[in-house]
């Protein structure tokens, strides 16, 4: 396999990096938070994503890689611009 086709395979979740675990799981606490903030109830969140609930909180708990087009639709679903979930604190 040539180095560009490594680079472009999906890696694990067992070969995440400690600051990707870390990074994915404050993307999903921002989340979560702003869903919170919005009283909004996760089942609405997936309602509105048609995604199922335990595919959901796998995101809010930092254990999912989320597409970056998925990532948009979560943020236009919170009403949120992307930014505001990828931000460094």
């Amino acid at each position: 396999m040539s180095q560009a086709n490594k680079q472009n395979k999906p890696r694990s979740e067992s070969s995440w990096s400690e600051e990707e675990k870390g990074n994915l799981k404050k993307i999903g606490a921002k989340i979560e938070s702003i869903r919170k903030a919005k009283n909004i109830a996760p089942v609405d969140i997936c309602v509105e994503l048609e995604m199922n609930k335990s595919n959901y909180r796998r995101i809010e708990r930092g254990e999912s890689n989320v597409s970056v087009l998925l990532l948009i639709r979560i943020a236009n679903t919170l009403g949120v611009q992307v930014s505001e979930l990828v931000e460094k604190d």
